[in-house]
């Protein structure tokens, strides 16, 4: 069985593609850890010198008027 899939793309998007790939790992643990998904809140993302993602901070509001 096969499993390789043909994309044809766009230079543009090729270009976008291929940094997505280089950050799929921090992409994929944003989305587990629902960064994606925040309403009525702020995440702030903390990175080391060496770049690698520490912590995922969110603060959120309770309520305002």
């Amino acid at each position: 069985m096969n499993n390789q899939i043909t994309l044809f793309l766009i230079p543009e998007e090729a270009v976008k593609f291929k940094e997505f790939q280089k950050h799929y790992e921090l992409f994929m643990l944003l989305l587990e850890k629902g960064v994606f998904q925040q309403k009525n809140a702020a995440v702030t993302l903390h990175f080391d010198p060496d770049g690698t993602l520490r912590t995922i901070q969110r603060a959120d509001v309770l309520y305002k008027k």
